[in-house]
């Protein structure tokens, strides 16, 4: 119940922001910081009970930081995602529900090959996305 709370108040708490005309650059820092948060403890938490190794908590927590200095948010500026970076943290989020989902339905955990494979496939798209990051910052200098 907590994670479907989680997801529900974070796919409306931006437009709620925007409706009320109380959005700002610390805000959407604040917000996609308790993402990252929430991302990178329980992927954190899910992989130790799978025998994952730590890296994908590791990478994301590289790539909010990158995204947040490569943004200016720590100079008042609003956060500026890319693509491939919106699409990952979709991804996260995905990834918290489905080992969820293999935790309290016995019946999925037989999917268990498809997780490390979504697992694997997060820690090469997060790293490309850190990449891509980098390139951009670096040409526009």
């Amino acid at each position: 119940m907590g994670y479907v709370l989680a997801v529900i108040t974070d796919l409306i708490d931006g437009p709620m922001a925007r409706y009320l005309h109380t959005a700002s650059a610390r805000g959407g820092l604040v917000d996609h910081g308790a993402d990252a948060v929430f991302v990178i403890s329980t992927i954190g938490a899910f992989s130790l009970r799978q025998g994952l190794p730590l890296l994908l908590s590791a990478l994301i927590a590289v790539a909010f930081i990158h995204y947040s200095f490569g943004s200016g948010a720590h100079q008042g500026r609003p956060l500026i995602a890319s693509r491939l970076g919106r699409y990952n943290g979709i991804a996260y989020f995905a990834l918290v529900g489905i080992f969820l989902g293999t935790m309290t339905l016995p019946s999925l955990s037989r999917g268990a090959p498809f997780l490390d494979f979504l697992y694997w496939a997060l820690v090469i798209s997060t790293a490309l996305s850190i990449l891509d990051r980098w390139l951009s910052l670096r040409q526009r200098r």
